[in-house]
């Protein structure tokens, strides 16, 4: 497969993510960002070499300069720190100038490995899943590749180079309020340092030798003709420093790599998970969306509905952007539909539930662009702290790990959600009723166990409405009075419960877009109308589920119904198609 991705820090999308999450794309760093990581690194090792009392700092400098490329120090090698460390993580922001020094001047140690053990606890047994933990290490590497949280190349190669193999490490789920995701994070990075946490069983799983000589193809080769000289020397450049670093992981070891400074913070400061969990969300969210749409359109053939309240002119005199979005996909949906000949609706004026559908899943729809949009920049953001500035050359405490928005956007959607399958049940249940289905009345013993079926289903869907309902209640200000880390962590706007919540929801959304367009094709076939009649977009969709729906059960011997196989036919059919 091809390098499709080009991480460079500020272009990754979320369609992205959710394909190399399900293994369908590769990715490679660009040379810019390999230049970035080297300059940022750079600014790192001189800013906190300057202070003499960091340990090892002149060891841990003269190494690094030995590996990376160090155009751009020389002239801001005088240039003062103006703030220094501080991360969730439980090491505190200095009020002194010197970042290293606390008030009984003594030397607050080094994090490096020990962070990432400390912060790496175990509870309970849900683990991330493969496809998030390969959409939050590519989230990761992205960020890196901006350069500002200041990891040295040989970290990021040596990352690069797990994912590309994805060899995945183990981490706990359900650990995070939304201010980084360190817990989760640290224990992802534990194979830097040669160690793992436990399986589920409590064993330890073996740590893989890696295969260190084998340089992954993840760098674009430098530009044989350089524009300017300045070009020529930064592409000799890259082409030397990944054979340097290469051999410096050789040397210092085969399943494990030293840390340096604030290599360790920047591994576990971020919300890479989080944005993971929302992106593959986001991609599911719009299948079932999809779905609404859908399940919809099956109501309105077999309620009769007036398709006059999606005609084009209603959504131009009311040009909401979502309503315009969702007007075109049902008009597509209902192309050719019979109901578009005014003599095949019932009412010159349909329930709400029927003649609102553009209103309302418009409304999701414009959510789920703002939503969108919100999480797609993320992903593309650093929120490192401290952050390491290339204008002034440096190191800058910040509060960019808060999700806030992240939570408000998701919490909007959700709701907007729920509306929609809210309305969802209003139709469906009114499908059967006598004052408003009017269906052909029946003797036949096997109409009477349909109706009785379909009762049935109306109350699993009005159960499942019920917990939409509850989920759809917003997150952003469920975390306070907390005062965690000594009071360093004292706000949280829980976005992974939000992210969480829309999934329970979409599991119960599926289950009523199901039953609607169930109940849909049982009045459809009571009506005698035939698949030619439908919509489009409908029958092929239709001819699909009709074998798997008992429509002529005999009474003397009655089956289960299982809804399940016609979910996931439901499912695949709006997949595709969306």
């Amino acid at each position: 497969m091809d390098h499709e991705i080009i991480l460079s820090s500020n272009n990754l999308t979320i369609k992205q993510v959710s394909l190399f999450a399900s293994k369908k794309i590769k990715f490679t760093i660009s040379e810019k960002a390999i230049d970035k990581i080297k300059e940022k690194r750079n600014i790192i090792i001189e800013r906190l070499g300057e202070n003499q009392s960091w340990p090892s700092t002149k060891a841990e400098q003269a190494n690094e300069k030995s590996n990376i490329n160090n155009n751009n120090s020389s002239s801001n090698s005088n240039s003062s720190t103006s703030s220094k460390s501080g991360s969730n993580s439980g090491e505190k922001e200095s009020t002194s100038t010197d970042v290293i020094m606390n008030q009984q001047g003594t030397l607050i140690p080094i994090l490096h490995e020990q962070l990432l053990i400390n912060n790496s606890s175990v509870i309970g047994n849900q683990y991330l899943s493969d496809k998030v933990t390969r959409a939050a290490l590519l989230i990761q590497l992205n960020l890196f590749c901006s350069g500002n949280s200041g990891v040295a190349l040989d970290v990021v190669i040596w990352l690069a180079k797990r994912l590309n193999e994805d060899n995945l490490p183990l981490a706990i789920d359900g650990c995070s309020l939304g201010v980084s995701d360190q817990v989760a994070l640290a224990q992802m990075s534990l194979p830097l340092i040669g160690k793992t946490i436990p399986l589920p069983n409590g064993n330890q799983p073996p740590i893989e030798s890696e295969n260190i000589n084998k340089v992954p193809s993840l760098f674009p080769p430098p530009s044989s003709s350089p524009s300017s000289d300045q070009g020529s020397s930064s592409g000799s450049t890259n082409n030397n420093n990944t054979t340097t670093t290469t051999t410096n992981i050789k040397e210092r070891s085969q399943t494990s790599i030293q840390l340096s400074m604030k290599e360790s913070l920047s591994l576990i400061n971020s919300n890479s998970i989080t944005l993971a969990q929302g992106a593959i969300l986001l991609n599911d969210i719009n299948t079932l969306m999809g779905g609404l749409d859908v399940s919809a359109c099956f109501a309105l053939e077999a309620f009769r509905g007036n398709l006059n309240s999606i005609n084009s002119i209603v959504a131009k005199v009311h040009n909401q952007t979502g309503q315009v979005q969702c007007n075109n996909n049902l008009q597509n949906i209902m192309n050719f539909s019979k109901l578009w000949d005014h003599s095949e609706s019932r009412f010159h004026q349909d329930p709400l539930s029927f003649r609102c559908i553009s209103q309302i899943h418009g409304a999701a729809y414009s959510a789920y662009d703002w939503c969108h949009n919100i999480y797609e920049k993320e992903i593309n953001l650093s929120v490192d702290n401290p952050l390491i500035s290339s204008e002034d050359y440096n190191l800058y405490s910040n509060g960019n790990i808060d999700t806030s928005l992240l939570a408000l956007s998701m919490d909007t959607l959700r709701s907007a959600l729920c509306k929609c399958l809210k309305i969802s049940g209003e139709r469906l249940i009114k499908l059967p009723w006598k004052p408003f289905g009017n269906i052909p009345p029946s003797t036949n013993a096997n109409h009477f166990n349909n109706h009785s079926l379909i009762v049935n289903l109306c109350k699993l869907a009005a159960s499942s409405i019920g917990k939409c309902c509850q989920l759809a209640s917003p997150t952003l200000n469920l975390y306070g009075g907390y005062q965690l880390d000594e009071g360093f962590e004292d706000t949280a706007p829980s976005t992974p419960l939000s992210i969480e919540n829309t999934k329970l929801l979409l599991e119960e959304g599926w289950k009523i877009i199901t039953i609607e367009i169930i109940i849909s094709i049982f009045c459809i076939k009571q009506r005698e109308i035939s698949s030619s009649s439908l919509g489009f977009g409908l029958r092929s969709l239709y001819n699909n589920i009709i074998p798997l729906i008992p429509l002529n059960q005999s009474v003397d011997n009655p089956i289960v119904f299982d809804t399940r196989k016609i979910e996931s036919l439901i499912k695949t059919h709006i997949s595709d198609n969306t």
